[in-house]
């Protein structure tokens, strides 16, 4: 190994999916894969497990498929419910279909009332918020209100963890999707 190697990203996955040969009971996770033949190079052997999300219908050609939906509405306001206090049925509801059931978008919601936002407050943000990516003439790859929630959880954070907000951004910087 030379010098770099701490640096060099494709020496330190090789040496991991090496690793993952001899080992047991390992899991990897590939979030949001969108191109099988620039993943498979990546795919590690041996005794464990992997799952790689993608909206890409392509991989139903190399893997076995499992279609995701969104919650029913009950799923939605039980989960609303068990992390917001407070939170009656009505306002889980709407809160659900504003969301369109989508579970990263109740999960950021929850997040975020859980902190102490009222419901009607980030409802209001979650219009306002909606319109404005809407108008913005760029639709993003998720549900709007989803974006929406997402960037009303940033736009929270940023206030409240201005250090941590910065880490995200990088983050999301180096892997956009």
């Amino acid at each position: 190994a030379s010098d770099t190697a701490g640096l060099d990203y494709n020496y330190n996955a090789r040496a991991a999916l090496n690793h993952l040969q001899y080992r047991e009971h390992w899991l990897i996770v590939f979030d949001n894969a969108e191109q099988p033949d620039a993943l498979a190079p990546w795919l590690p052997q041996g005794p464990g497990h992997v799952v790689i999300t993608s909206r890409n219908p392509q991989w139903s050609e190399h893997a076995r498929g499992v279609n995701v939906e969104v919650f029913s509405r009950a799923e939605s306001t039980t989960f609303l419910s068990g992390r917001v206090k407070g939170l009656d049925e009505k306002q889980a509801e709407a809160l659900a279909d504003e969301l369109g059931d989508l579970p990263l978008g109740l999960a950021q919601a929850a997040g975020v009332l859980a902190q102490g936002m009222p419901v009607e407050q980030y409802r209001s943000l979650l219009a306002s918020t909606t319109a404005r990516i809407m108008d913005s003439g760029t639709p993003p790859s998720y549900q709007a209100s989803l974006a929406a929630s997402v960037e009303i959880a940033f736009d929270r954070l940023r206030a409240e963890h201005p250090a941590a907000a910065a880490v995200l951004l990088v983050a999301a910087f180096l892997g956009p999707d």
